[in-house]
């Protein structure tokens, strides 16, 4: 039975590859041949920003771009693929775009290579994931594409002149149009044209509809990805010296990227690692600690002048991890037991200091301070001992921490309470409702997990997954969003040819879920974003319509959050995880996957907000 229903699953997977007659008329409308080119002519087609470029899989039963309601102030993305039998060069341009009343469209276009990336293993569970491995077969209708396969994903720095195409390779681009804040409203239409070096040229029609609301620069939600700011992980090829020049402007080059796609909390290093942020110095003749800000003084102002918002301390439990000391008297440096203070002694000292330091810079109700991340019940006294601590030495800085196990243990004592999915929902009548009460902020994670029947951002998952977990915070009332990891390499040498994450000490087999460990790619020049991170700004955009439209009529935007996030997502959350891999056998999918739904919802949004602003 089980062999019977694999192959079913298989079989309705695979047929994402055949072409329906629908399909087929719809493949005749564009200006694509089935069979192979030849000479000098190309193949081209426009997708929108969900769909999936495969290296070896021309996109011909992808659906199309279809016009899409926007807001002002906005880029506007969609994806282009284009394949020839000849080596070509290729010029993009947005033509002839205008509106209804003959007003021709004056925002920015701009183009960007899309960079295959290699899936080695589909998503197999909880650091069980292997080149290869297998997975229940519940997950087979989850998944875009059994691994392995090479999928266009990283986006590389922008292009305005050409791409060059190699013969019969499949390349993608993102198309970016710039949706400045007086752009007139109405339905524009135009072409982009694609002109071949061979001398060929292919117009695809393109249409958009821009309203009359303008996006602010904030996002609504809060938002933070966890940079990693070791150099080997903001670039390829050779690191950069710590802290030199070059390094922080690779940190800039990140943190505009991040402020880019939604960030404005911005995880910070503190003392440990044998690089700290901010060093410790220990005079070895007065017998006296100190700490050296200017580094950390450079990151805050660098930060905040990108617009970041809030500043996040790295966790406390791991403050002495590779604590570096300098001797400031001799230059040495020593180790924390040579100074005979107890790490305890050391960790109220250093926060008592920097809480000082905060005040100074007038950036103490920016700080927020991470204590231990996922504590178990049995740390709870732990966890207690550090929370102590905290408030003993910084009073007013909030704690903000993730639970993923017995959240309601640990609630009294965090400032901003970070749940997971299932943590969200079995507590929605207890601890989060209670926080919501008391206007305590609760945020929304996700890591490896969950797995199917609901939604995550891996590679071998549907793009628009991404999208949806914004909404997933307005669901639940989240006010913020946490992911563990922008860059957690962990040694990995290239991410392009291979995806499963790395454990904590380095495994990859087995690993994490492919792309769970990283949302951006290194380049030589730092770091470029991915489809997967560009498809969570859409759902920031949406998360911060949604809350304009709430605050003028709150059942609407119910309604609306009803036509993504259905009642089903929340069966089997109170399920022991060690059921994991079988409830997608009876569990259905509790959440919309059609970019089209998504849009439609936009364009209500839309609509709605046009006439009360």
């Amino acid at each position: 039975m089980n062999g019977i229903r694999r192959m079913i699953a298989l079989l309705a997977l695979l047929s994402a590859y055949t072409i329906s007659a629908e399909a087929e008329e719809l493949y005749k409308a564009f200006p694509i041949k089935k069979e192979a080119n030849t000479g000098n002519d190309f193949q081209c087609k426009l997708l929108d920003l969900y769909a999936r470029i495969y290296s070896d899989n021309f996109p011909v039963t992808e659906p199309g771009y279809q016009s899409v309601n926007i807001p002002r102030n906005y880029t506007l993305g969609m994806q282009l693929a284009i394949t020839g039998s000849s080596t070509q060069q290729f010029t993009i341009v947005l033509d002839s775009v205008k509106n209804e009343e003959g007003t021709s469209f004056t925002g920015g276009f701009a183009f960007r290579r899309l960079l295959p990336v290699h899936v080695e293993g589909n998503t197999q569970g909880s650091m069980i994931n292997v080149p290869g491995g297998a997975f229940p077969d519940s997950w087979v209708p989850y998944l875009v594409r059994l691994a392995p396969f090479d999928v266009l994903e990283a986006v590389a720095d922008t292009q305005t002149t050409a791409i060059n195409v190699p013969a019969e390779e499949i390349a993608g681009v993102l198309l970016q149009i710039q949706v400045p804040t007086d752009c007139p409203i109405g339905h524009y239409q135009g072409n982009i044209k694609i002109t071949g070096s061979l001398g060929i040229e292919k117009n695809i029609p393109v249409s958009f509809t821009v309203h009359k609301t303008v996006l602010p620069e904030d996002y609504f939600l809060d938002s933070t990805h966890w940079l990693s700011e070791l150099p080997e992980n903001l670039k390829s090829g050779t690191s950069v010296e710590w802290w030199s020049e070059a390094h922080w402007n690779l940190l800039e080059r990140a943190g505009k990227m991040l402020r880019e796609d939604g960030a404005n909390t911005m995880f910070t290093p503190l003392v440990s690692t044998a690089h700290p942020l901010i060093q410790t110095l220990w005079n070895s003749q007065t017998k006296t600690l100190s700490f050296d800000y200017s580094r950390f003084d450079r990151w805050v102002h660098m930060f905040d002048s990108l617009g970041f918002k809030y500043f996040a301390g790295r966790h406390m439990k791991l403050m002495g991890s590779g604590l570096t000391i300098k001797d400031s008297v001799t230059g040495n440096t020593i180790s924390l037991g040579s100074t005979q203070i107890n790490f305890e002694c050391f960790q109220q000292t250093f926060l008592k200091d920097l809480n000082n330091h905060l005040q100074t810079l007038g950036m103490l109700n920016r700080y927020v301070q991470h204590i231990y991340d996922e504590p178990s019940p049995a740390a709870l006294n732990e966890y207690k001992h550090y929370n102590n601590i905290l408030k003993r030495t910084m009073p007013t800085v909030k704690s903000i921490d993730a639970n993923s196990s017995h959240p309601e243990l640990f609630t009294d004592m965090i400032g901003i309470q970070v749940f997971n999915l299932p943590g969200i929902i079995l507590q929605k009548n207890d601890a989060v409702k209670d926080r919501l009460s008391q206007h305590k902020s609760i945020w929304l994670y996700n890591t490896s997990s969950p797995y199917p029947p609901y939604p995550n951002r891996h590679l071998d998952q549907p793009l628009i997954e991404n999208r949806l977990w914004p909404w997933l915070c307005m669901k639940y009332n989240a006010s913020g969003y946490l992911f563990w990891a922008a860059n957690e390499y962990r040694g990995v040498p290239d991410e392009y040819q291979t995806s499963l994450g790395p454990l904590p000490n380095g495994s990859q087999n087995p690993g994490h879920p492919p792309g769970d460990a990283w949302l951006y790619y290194r380049s030589p020049n730092g770091l470029i974003p991915s489809m997967r991170i560009i498809s969570f700004r859409e759902g920031m955009v949406d998360a911060t319509l949604l809350a304009k439209l709430r605050s003028a009529n709150p059942s609407k935007a119910q309604e609306l959050i009803a036509k993504l996030v259905f009642p089903e997502i929340e069966q089997g959350q109170d399920l022991p995880f060690s059921t994991y891999l079988t409830r997608a056998e009876t569990i259905p999918k509790g959440y919309e996957d059609s970019p089209a739904t998504f849009n439609a919802v936009r364009k209500e949004m839309l609509d709605y907000l046009d006439t009360i602003y």
